[in-house]
């Protein structure tokens, strides 16, 4: 956070800036502050189930593999 106000000072005490744009560095700044502080996760299209349970009636009439799921 510390960066961040640094630069936003920089840019609005040291650097000339356009008066329309005056925004744009304070919220690019914050922005890629937070984007840098998520943590990443790998992405997945589908969930995977927990327990994938086949039942095959004619080698076990119950229904049951013997797992715990």
């Amino acid at each position: 956070m510390m960066f961040v106000v640094g630069a936003v000072l920089l840019d609005q005490f040291v650097f000339p800036s356009v008066p329309a744009m005056a925004w744009f560095v304070p919220v690019f700044f914050v922005k890629l502050l937070i984007s840098h502080l998520l943590k990443e996760a790998p992405y997945s299209d589908r969930q995977q189930p927990r327990c994938a349970v086949v039942a095959d009636q004619t080698l076990n009439p119950s229904g049951k593999d013997g797992r715990d799921c």
